[in-house]
């Protein structure tokens, strides 16, 4: 059984990013009509789970099995590749490749040592370290390129 409101809350966010709508915009527009999620405002995190998932066109996926029509389609077809076409080319955001940084590709020591971060990313050191450092690195050779 269909909860009307949040279908239409729902359609609202696949009808508004399809039309180019920002999320932050559309959350913006749900919370100053009263729309909650759960009792809280929406977050961005769980607009983009809502826009990416497929139950809203009535199809059910478990690892490899795919359930058509095992609930009923909120989102036409249509709309739903849009959104997906949409938020895939913007999945890596817009880079440019004519900037030039100096510490692009490399990490610099303390000890005045310099590592590519392919090289660090390849190491024994590096394979204990978790993501989070990884991202650290990336910052950091960022940060000194400024």
């Amino acid at each position: 059984m269909i909860d009307d409101e949040r279908a239409e809350n729902v359609r609202f966010m696949y009808t508004q990013f399809a039309g180019g709508v920002y999320v932050r915009e559309i959350i913006r527009q749900l919370t100053l009509n009263g729309k909650q999620y759960k009792g809280k405002p929406f977050a961005m995190n769980t607009v983009y789970n809502i826009l990416k998932n497929q139950k809203y066109l009535g199809v059910y996926k478990h690892g490899d099995e795919i359930v058509d029509n095992m609930y009923p389609q909120i989102v036409e077809q249509e709309t739903f590749e849009k959104v997906q076409r949409i938020i895939n080319a913007n999945k890596h955001g817009k880079r440019s490749t004519e900037v030039v940084y100096m510490l692009r590709h490399n990490v610099v020591y303390a000890n005045g040592h310099t590592k590519s971060k392919l090289e660090l990313k390849r190491s024994n050191q590096c394979k204990s370290k978790s993501r989070d450092s990884l991202r650290n690195l990336d910052f950091l050779s960022t940060y000194l390129e400024r």
